[in-house]
């Protein structure tokens, strides 16, 4: 099952770079792991009880136990993820000359350009691959919808 599941993500995660720089649409990350909370809690408590979240154990953990929910959970949960850390590093390239053309007077570092591009107006003036990127980098879930 473990190795179905590996290269069913390494075909998804060759899927969302060879679509780059196209990114698929992620899920806010509070809905990505509610929505894992809730289709893995009951087996979490059930097998997992002494696994800390975040110590890279619970995956291992709930592989060879967790319901076949939990598992389809566990997967897409990871797969928006990867997608969102891909869009993550592809921002920077992509966005860019927007940055340069929008924030040209904004020192670099401390993410002041990344906020400057966030600005309503920079966002709504920025290119195509550059929102698209920053949206689903996870960077702009709420100012995305409302100027997009």
């Amino acid at each position: 099952m473990i190795k179905s599941i590996t290269i069913w993500i390494g075909c998804a995660i060759m899927f969302f770079s060879l679509s780059q720089p196209s990114f698929a649409q992620t899920m806010s990350f509070g809905d990505a792991v509610a929505g894992w909370a809730q289709a893995c809690g009951g087996d979490v408590g059930k097998f997992c009880k002494g696994v800390r979240p975040g110590s890279n154990q619970m995956v291992s953990c709930l592989a060879g136990k967790g319901s076949q929910i939990c598992k389809k959970a566990t997967v897409a949960f990871k797969v928006n993820m990867d997608a969102r850390f891909a869009a993550q590093a592809a921002a920077p390239k992509l966005c860019g000359n927007d940055a340069k053309r929008l924030c040209s007077g904004v020192k670099s570092g401390r993410a002041r350009l990344l906020r400057c591009i966030m600005r309503k107006e920079n966002f709504r003036a920025a290119s195509r691959p550059c929102k698209n990127a920053l949206q689903s980098a996870g960077w702009l879930d709420n100012i995305s919808k409302k100027v997009n």
